[in-house]
């Protein structure tokens, strides 16, 4: 007896070549605008999960003084496809810290949950990103703890110039 199978090959989605990006973001991660570094550091084909740290530093006026106002964002996130279009999910962190008065300092801690849109290629190049977030703030003056909020960035992948997916 014979028995002979046949099938279509598997196509497995393309690895991302090209894993680090920098980009401007303006959401909740940083609340103003924030320089952002994003890693993918797992990429299984049509899951992917990257680190993000971001960082932003802007002057608030404040009873006729000014302050320095510092936000470090700090994120991970879960990407879906294997093209250039990407829907995500993803936790993070933000430390808030203002110098309001040179007797007192504000630190607040923001913890964001978000659903976005990434564009992103394989092998480098523009990157955007738009999301949906819901931000958590413990121990919040007023309510509701919990507030809806957008954000957006733009940016560039970095070529994988050596080609071995490990730049």
């Amino acid at each position: 007896m014979n028995i002979q199978v046949q099938g279509q090959p598997r196509k497995f989605a393309r690895p991302f070549e090209s894993r680090n990006t920098i980009y401007l973001g303006i959401d909740a991660y940083g609340a103003y605008p924030s320089i952002n570094y994003d890693r993918i550091f797992f990429d299984r084909g049509r899951v992917k999960y990257s680190f993000g740290l971001g960082f932003a530093l802007w002057q608030t006026p404040k009873y006729g003084e000014v302050d320095w106002a510092t936000h470090v964002p700090v994120q991970l996130n879960a990407i879906f496809g294997s093209k250039n279009h990407h829907p995500e999910i993803g936790i993070g962190f933000t430390y808030r810290y203002m110098n309001t008065t040179p007797e007192s300092k504000y630190e607040k801690h923001l913890f964001p949950l978000r659903v976005g849109y990434r564009y992103q290629k394989p092998d480098g190049g523009l990157f955007l990103r738009a999301d949906f977030l819901a931000v958590y703030r413990p121990n919040a003056a007023f309510t509701p703890s919990v507030i809806p909020s957008f954000g957006f960035g733009i940016g560039y992948t970095l070529q994988d110039l050596n080609g071995c997916g490990c730049f």
